[in-house]
């Protein structure tokens, strides 16, 4: 009697056990597969390859029509509880404090937050991790930027179309400053910007392309960064409908 009980028992605990794999599977399934996408935000036309190539400095033009209602979307969306951000604090360059950085950082996502409040980040913290990789910490750091101003790293579920991780890596090779918003082109003297630079990029996470035109050229999301330039820190037409329509 012990033995069949013994028996019956285990038939159930196996049945159990695989009746619940094909469930999780599926789950897993469901997402599809894993796809990643690199954005490098350029310097302007004539200043590409700066400071290398010693060409001379696209001047920062004040803003005349952010109005424009041009978006361009990658085909992704934020996770709906939104993203976690890690900052590795041992990168940044010398002249900039830690709580001027993440605060410069947080004001960039409040500002995608503020135009749609299902855009949404937190801050987890620092991390001692320096490279780009998935490897399940949405980081945000200075390094290698592949000879532009900033590289985005985006991996996301085919499937769903959602966010699995994104990394922010601006470039160590620059001259950076943190000026707060006011003038289009106010920053500081042979400087790229850390909120205007990082508004651009938390842009890409939210689901936003580059964009290339010169009638685009007061939007947040156009592709080119100038040095001296703030004007990105706030977004035009186009980036808040833009963030409105990919939206989770």
């Amino acid at each position: 009697m012990i033995r069949k009980f013994t028996f019956i028992l285990l038939i159930l605990i196996v049945v159990f056990f695989f009746s619940g794999m094909p469930l999780y599977t599926s789950q897993a399934a469901s997402k599809g597969t894993l796809k990643e996408v690199v954005f490098i935000h350029r310097f302007a036309p004539d200043d590409f390859g700066k400071p290398y190539h010693g060409k001379p400095v696209a001047p920062c033009t004040v803003t005349t029509n952010d109005r424009v209602n041009d978006w361009g979307e990658t085909g992704w969306t934020m996770p709906t509880d939104g993203l976690n951000y890690k900052i590795n604090y041992n990168t940044l360059p010398a002249g900039i404090s830690s709580s001027a950085f993440q605060n410069a950082i947080r004001a960039s996502t409040n500002t995608w937050s503020q135009a749609d409040s299902a855009q949404k980040w937190t801050d987890g913290g620092s991390t001692t991790i320096k490279r780009s990789g998935y490897d399940g910490v949405n980081l945000v750091a200075f390094g290698g930027a592949s000879g532009a101003i900033a590289v985005t790293r985006t991996w996301y579920w085919t499937a769903t179309g959602e966010v699995a991780e994104s990394d922010m890596i601006l470039s160590s090779n620059l001259a950076w400053s943190i000026t707060n918003p006011g003038a289009d082109c106010g920053g500081v003297a042979g400087t790229y910007d850390v909120q205007s630079i990082a508004t651009h990029e938390f842009g890409h996470q939210v689901g936003l392309l580059d964009l290339y035109s010169s009638v685009d050229k007061d939007l947040t999301m156009y592709g080119y960064g100038f040095i001296k330039e703030l004007k990105k820190s706030s977004l035009g037409t186009g980036d808040i409908s833009g963030a409105r329509s990919v939206a989770p």
